[in-house]
């Protein structure tokens, strides 16, 4: 006896299928990599889809979305911008295979390209919000091709502090948290206001317009979330 196979009606047992398998049990990890070296030219859509791959082939088997189009479940902290470097980039993800974030650590690592290099990775802590909700600020060494003049960047502050941003005009002065010079190297601290912020390389040449930049890392996360913290966030003194 044959069943009849109607194709409408096989599509809609695969997709009914599909989000009751997305809909099981699952863990929300937290992990945080660095991204260096020839990584830093892999740009956000690139990494997002890079890490679709990876968890994957590493057999994690991804909470997805509903709707027509699942996508596997998965939040970076905030974008870095292609170019920049960062020791501790955050990643979201949910899962429904049973794995410790040791294992997970070890099996993502045997896989990711040069540059990408899972530093720690843990289990979000109960009721904490989305990742995406949580940064309120994030810190930045930029490095120099000669020593910064801070006297006269602190006069370009306390006097005009607009850049321009996307057809956007940002006043530096609204979004600096702290900065510490060591020579050619500062460490630069900035608000995150709805996940937007000042870019450093444009903080930097508004107030540094002699000292070309040659480096930015980003790395530190900061947050105002008074609770538990997962792994790469630090609380600000909001």
């Amino acid at each position: 006896m044959h069943i009849l196979r109607l194709p409408w009606l096989w599509n809609l047992h695969c997709l009914f299928a599909k989000t009751l398998e997305s809909g099981g049990t699952h863990v929300r990890l937290i992990v945080s990599f660095s991204k260096t070296g020839p990584a830093r030219f892999i740009s956000h859509l690139d990494l997002q889809r890079l890490w679709q791959r990876v968890l994957k082939i590493a057999g994690v088997q991804m909470q997805m979305s509903k709707g027509f189009n699942p996508h596997p479940k998965m939040r970076f902290a905030l974008p870095l911008a292609t170019g920049y470097e960062s020791r501790g980039e955050l990643l979201e993800i949910s899962v429904l295979t049973p794995v410790t974030p040791g294992d997970l650590q070890v099996r993502l690592n045997a896989i990711l390209p040069e540059g990408l290099l899972v530093v720690a990775c843990q289990e979000a802590p109960e009721n904490m919000p989305k990742l995406t909700a949580m940064v309120a600020g994030l810190g930045y060494e930029l490095y120099f091709a000669k020593e910064p003049d801070m006297e006269k960047a602190e006069r370009i502050l306390a006097g005009n502090s607009i850049v321009e941003q996307k057809d956007k005009k940002f006043n530096i002065k609204d979004f600096l948290i702290y900065w510490h010079q060591d020579k050619k190297i500062l460490q630069l601290r900035l608000h995150v206001q709805n996940q937007v912020t000042v870019r450093p390389e444009l903080a930097a040449a508004h107030l540094f317009p002699e000292s070309p930049l040659l480096r930015v890392i980003r790395t530190e996360f900061f947050t105002c979330f008074d609770g538990d913290l997962p792994v790469g966030l630090k609380s600000l003194d909001c």
